[in-house]
């Protein structure tokens, strides 16, 4: 464990950054940067260097995808044929570049099941789509 204390451009007083290395060293590892709001409400402000804002609370999908058109439009209808309710959607993404974006989709309720998380099928269908 390490910790580094530097100022931060974000405009929030305090953030927290963490890694998870992986098992393996041809992976990459995985690392976040995020808030504690004064009504105490988690925020995460980037996922592996991407930025974005997000409430941290209830059922989360993370997703990674390529900045094309359509996308948003997918998912959405995806998840309502598995008639799942989409409470927030956050979208991050270079605003210049067509390269990688991350979605972090906060859910109403469960998944088809009754889960709180996402079936196998559930997961492929949002696999199936061409730009996640």
């Amino acid at each position: 464990m390490e910790e580094e204390t530097r100022r931060r451009e974000h405009g929030f007083p305090n953030t927290l950054e963490v890694s998870a290395l992986p098992e393996r060293p041809d992976r990459p590892r995985f690392y976040s940067e995020g808030t504690v709001l004064h009504d105490g409400s988690p925020r995460v402000l980037q996922i592996e260097g991407i930025p974005l804002e997000a409430q941290l609370e209830g059922t989360i999908l993370y997703l990674r995808n390529r900045d094309e058109p359509g996308v948003i439009g997918q998912i959405g209808t995806t998840l309502g044929k598995l008639g799942v309710n989409i409470a927030t959607f956050a979208l991050g993404g270079e605003k210049r570049s067509a390269g990688p974006c991350c979605l972090v989709v906060r859910v109403d309720g469960r998944f088809c099941g009754g889960s709180r998380a996402p079936s196998g099928r559930s997961l492929r269908l949002l696999r199936r789509s061409s730009c996640i």
